[in-house]
């Protein structure tokens, strides 16, 4: 193959689509922001909707009972050991103003609580909240856990006054114990890369791919570009060979983009978490990102390939993109269906099928401390047999004059 006029095809489409601000939006800018962006504000929304919810608390207290010895059996004994001020109010129509919002919850008292209370019996108490709100949910799980706590003391107290020792409530210390396969302080962390880097490592290759791979063959047939190209002296194999690395070029610079916004949002963390990053020695060992990056790059290929060929089937720009986009969803298939399983769960067929395998390998290079070589060997081998295959099936159909012309 004379790479030179490869250099060229691809030199020359390179500078077409760095021109195009839609593709650099589409496959490099979005990929960088979209998820930073998100989890940023998802953050800052249940930060700040937390923060509105303990602010300025109103509830209602009802009761059979005489109601002023339940509120001050409630503001002493209960909320005055709340952090957050919590305010006893008056309202008539108190199931409305929870609807509205007006209140955070409603606490029902039945008519002998307090005589039970005082008999060593058992009081009953309802919590009622607008399950619509999030504001009034969290306010009753505060409430709720302000009453368990009053409930233990109770209890100790009740014990306590008999001569009884309270650890016979206790019956059994239970104590809970993970083994990882080495001291590694940032099992959780893995567990939840385990589930994000494999899901984009999939879908951006292809969503990054796809602007470039649509301009390349369908766009040019669209402006009519393509047949003076096909009359230059390099032969289709050095067009499509140009083409072809165009588009995986992008389609890795979409993924080095989603990881670049990764990054930078790992600047928001909390600082316990980029501590433990940093410190940790056992986080992910550099051979793994070595052999995830490899895996990166095949798919990149792979995506390129099969984008390729729907752009040199289609016979529109509109067509094209309407052919590719169901392929996202189609990748992201074998990547929710195996997103929960633990990496024990794998068998060796799983690491033979084409997008599964990859999944996999990448969920146990984050997850596993040691390499296991033999799934490494069946991935990246099948994974390149299929490269290979998809290759070969998108040369052809740009060969065929009837597909790449057809009407």
């Amino acid at each position: 193959m004379n790479w030179k006029y490869v250099w060229i095809v691809l030199k020359k489409e390179l500078k077409d689509l760095f021109r195009d601000k839609k593709t650099i939006i589409s496959s490099i800018l979005l990929p960088a922001l979209l998820f930073p962006v998100l989890m940023f504000l998802l953050v800052k929304g249940g930060q700040a909707t937390a923060k509105k919810a303990v602010e300025n608390i109103k509830i209602v207290v009802q009761s059979e009972a005489n109601i002023n010895d339940i509120k001050d059996f409630l503001q002493k004994e209960i909320l005055n050991t709340s952090k957050e001020k919590i305010q006893i109010v008056n309202i008539k129509n108190a199931e409305e103003a929870l609807k509205d919002d007006d209140i955070r919850a409603i606490l029902y008292f039945e008519k002998d609580f307090l005589t039970d209370i005082h008999a060593e019996k058992t009081g009953k108490v309802t919590i009622i909240y607008n399950t619509t709100s999030s504001k009034s949910e969290i306010v009753a799980n505060k409430i709720s856990q302000l009453l368990k706590e009053y409930k233990e003391r109770l209890i100790y107290q009740r014990i306590t006054s008999r001569g009884i020792d309270v650890s016979i409530l206790e019956g059994i210390h239970i104590t809970k114990k993970g083994i990882e396969n080495q001291i590694d302080q940032t099992a959780w962390l893995k567990k939840m890369l385990s589930f994000i880097i494999p899901l984009f490592l999939v879908l951006y290759p292809i969503a990054g791919g796809i602007p470039a791979a649509t301009d390349l063959v369908a766009g040019e047939k669209e402006r009519g570009t393509l047949e003076p190209l096909l009359t230059t002296q390099p032969n289709r194999l050095f067009i499509i060979t140009g083409k072809l690395i165009t588009v995986t070029i992008f389609s890795m610079i979409s993924v080095v983009a989603y990881f670049s916004g990764m990054l930078f949002l790992g600047f928001i963390l909390p600082k316990e978490i980029l501590q433990t990053l940093v410190y940790s020695k056992t986080f992910i060992a550099p051979l793994s990102i070595l052999l995830m990056i490899i895996i990166g790059v095949l798919l990149a290929v792979m995506a390129a390939a099969l984008l390729l060929t729907i752009s040199t089937f289609a016979r529109s720009f509109k067509e094209a993109q309407s052919y590719m986009t169901p392929l996202i969803f189609a990748s992201m298939i074998p990547t929710y269906m195996v997103m929960m399983w633990d990496v024990s769960d794998f068998k060796v067929i799983h690491f033979l099928i084409p997008i599964l395998n990859a999944v996999a390998l990448i969920k146990e290079l984050i997850i596993n401390a040691e390499i296991i070589w033999t799934h490494v060997v069946l991935t990246i081998g099948s994974t390149l047999l299929f490269v290979i295959l998809a290759l070969i099936y998108c040369v052809k159909m740009f060969n065929k004059e009837e597909v790449l012309f057809r009407s």
